[in-house]
């Protein structure tokens, strides 16, 4: 009998027993595993598995995986993924991947510890990418299975194989949430000093370019305004030092990056953020974006006619400036050994220094949350720096051991900080009130409830209007007045006395501010019978009233011209 006669008939075997064992029992799985050594024994004419050879571990590894392609076939021939092929309500690949795992743990010196991840290895590379989006579902779930003590050892670099592929096959921009989710897996199932999911060398993603349209002079963007075709270009500009730091360090770079990083923020500072504006609820937006389906995007669109609408979204201004705060603080400080020796000069660190406070005052003024948002940046760029470090000295695994064991009851008692000393209380704390300052205690022990001197009599400031224009009617009053040393002159007094003059009287405030903010003419309207009538108002008063006497009585201007002649 061949050899590959020998795996065809084991395989048969194997899928038998499967179908038979097939229960969503929780010992299912493990009385499947031991089925399938008892197949192995009586197909070798063993009767234990201790005189089961090395030759016999090939057979059954060999078994196994030919096993994962007949059930593919099987799903394939009944039009369903893989993942979804039942017997008597249970998953067949599921079932079956679990019972090699029970049979590798329990029998390890005849089955490699890998062979779990192995069959999914092989079920990964024959289904198409929709059915490989199952087996990452099952992976994802067996998470604690995988990482058991042996198993990650011995499954590590193939399940990093398989998962590498996978992601090759999707696509970063209709399948960026199921990329999330394996790189994610892969973090939890790696341990941290793998060297294999460390940038050891710190290479750059380069080919990710952002296209820039040709916009032609006089074109108009979603809202129907001209295009600033200068700030197009120089804000998609930037993308090119985030795509590639290291052009960033060669001589002059930084002046441009400099100068275009103040032309954004001038931009974000002059235009409000409408956190809940839907640029695709434009339908001359869609147009132009085309109907291409309703997959998501993890790149933001390069076109002209949408930067206008980008520029207040909230999320989209966090995206530029945490991306200039990243390529500031790998310019600060390169760490590699290649790049140490381009580190910019103290003129430039103090330039990126004083750059990146306005970043970070940028992002504390865009909403929501922002200065909780800025914080958790800052944060974590700090964290960053000491990551990079980590990676620089080798990725030394010293670094996440502890040299002491603590007793999780003890450490309850101990203190983190110092005790704070108890200072002496301030013989002005008459109302228990101490600042630490004897001045602020003094003040706010002037009464026991301190909201009730702001209704005192002798608070100071003014009650009413008329008590706040009293310098005004004063001067007003006094003919000798300098007109160089009038109250009205304080930008101060006069903003305060006009918002109070708006509460009391609109047409007064109207007629103030028509004058040029003239506090005179507020007080001739408000207060007329204590102030002095205009002299110039009252003549070009009587200069209107004359022509119309003159009109109603004729006669009396025949007199007054006989009377001149």
């Amino acid at each position: 009998m061949s050899y590959e006669t020998s795996v065809v008939g084991l395989r048969d075997k194997i899928l038998v027993g499967l179908k038979t064992h097939a229960s969503e029992s929780s010992d299912s799985s493990g009385e499947c595993g031991e089925e399938f050594i008892r197949v192995l024994c009586d197909t070798k004419g063993r009767k234990t598995v201790d005189a089961l050879t090395g030759d016999d571990a090939f057979l059954l590894s060999h078994a196994l995986q030919a096993t994962v392609l007949q059930l593919a076939r099987m799903a394939r021939e009944e039009g369903c993924s893989v993942m979804k092929l039942e017997e008597n309500g249970v998953g067949m690949v599921s079932f079956f991947i679990d019972s090699v795992m029970n049979m590798a743990l329990n029998h390890s010196s005849l089955i490699d510890l890998s062979a779990p991840a192995m069959c999914l290895e092989v079920l990964m590379e024959v289904t198409t990418t929709m059915n490989s989006i199952d087996i990452f579902d099952y992976l994802d779930s067996r998470m604690d299975m995988f990482t058991t003590p042996g198993v990650r050892q011995k499954s590590q670099y193939t399940l990093l194989r398989t998962c590498n592929v996978l992601l090759k096959r999707l696509s970063k921009s209709q399948d960026a949430e199921l990329c999330g989710r394996v790189l994610i897996f892969l973090a939890k199932f790696l341990p941290l000093t793998e060297r294999s999911g460390v940038n050891m060398y710190g290479s750059f993603h380069i080919d990710n370019m952002t296209p820039l349209e040709e916009v032609k002079e006089g074109s108009l963007d979603a809202e129907g305004r001209p295009i600033d075709i200068e700030f197009y270009k120089t804000f998609w500009g930037l993308q090119k030092w985030f795509s590639d730091p290291r052009l960033a360090l060669s001589p002059g770079a930084w002046d441009s990056i400099s100068e275009s990083l103040k032309l954004v923020l001038k931009k974000f500072n002059s235009t409000s953020v409408t956190v809940t504006e839907a640029a695709g609820s434009n339908t001359s937006i869609q147009d132009n974006l085309g109907k291409s389906g309703d997959g998501s995007s993890v790149k933001y669109l390069s076109s002209a006619r949408l930067l206008p609408l980008q520029i207040r979204d909230a999320t989209f201004r966090r995206t530029i400036l945490v991306q200039s705060l990243i390529l500031i603080g790998w310019m600060e400080d390169p760490l590699l050994k290649d790049w140490v020796s381009k580190k910019p000069t103290e003129r430039v660190l103090g330039s990126m220094i004083h750059m990146k406070q306005k970043i970070y005052h940028q992002l504390k003024q865009t909403p929501e949350n922002g200065v909780t948002f800025a914080d958790a940046i800052r944060k974590v760029l700090d964290g960053e720096m000491a990551w990079n470090l980590w990676k620089q000295a080798g990725c030394p695994a010293e670094a996440f051991q502890t040299s002491q064991k603590y007793d999780v009851e003890q450490l309850k008692d101990v203190r983190l900080y110092p005790e704070p000393k108890k200072m002496k209380k301030s013989p002005d704390a008459v109302f228990g009130v101490d600042l630490g300052v004897p001045e602020l205690t003094r003040l706010w022990n002037q009464t026991e409830d301190n909201l009730t001197m702001l209704a005192a009599d002798d608070r100071g400031g003014f009650t009413n209007l008329r008590q706040l224009m009293g310098p005004v009617i004063d001067e007003m009053n006094d003919p000798e007045q300098d007109e160089m040393f009038s109250v009205s002159k304080d930008i101060m007094y006069n903003w305060k006395t006009l918002r109070v003059v708006a509460r009391e009287s609109l047409p007064a405030f109207a007629a103030a501010v028509r004058a040029g903010g003239d506090l005179k003419v507020a007080a001739r309207i408000l207060f007329s019978e204590e102030v002095p009538a205009d002299m110039a108002e009252h003549e070009e008063k009587q200069e209107l009233e004359e022509p119309e006497k003159a009109e109603e009585d004729p006669g009396a201007k025949q007199i007054h011209v006989s009377s001149s002649n």
